[in-house]
């Protein structure tokens, strides 16, 4: 291919309703896409007691959950001093004489 092939190439003439036919696809496109926004900028308001329901369901579980932790950390806690004391033949009271 040279450089002078390039020269050989005849200009193409659109089709008239090729414009036409381009603006329409534009403004199809610019009213789907504000109906679009205005589809996913309606907000959908819960009523307050719903929403302090929720609140509150959240605040329960939360709570359950910290308790659940602090349970389980002592528990641990004891198991693993009392296994460590049967293990070292420690007495685990203060009491001398039994």
């Amino acid at each position: 291919m040279n450089i002078n092939d390039l020269d050989k190439i005849q200009k193409v003439d659109a089709p008239p309703y090729l414009y036409e036919k381009i603006l329409n696809r534009i403004e199809d496109s610019k009213k789907s896409a504000s109906l679009s926004t205005r589809v996913k900028t309606s907000k959908v308001i819960s009523p307050l007691g719903v929403r302090w329901a929720i609140a509150a369901s959240f605040i329960f579980i939360a709570a359950l959950n910290v308790g659940a932790f602090v349970k389980l950390t002592q528990t641990q806690k004891s198991d693993s001093i009392s296994m460590l004391a049967k293990s070292m033949r420690i007495t685990q009271t203060n009491s001398l004489y039994q």
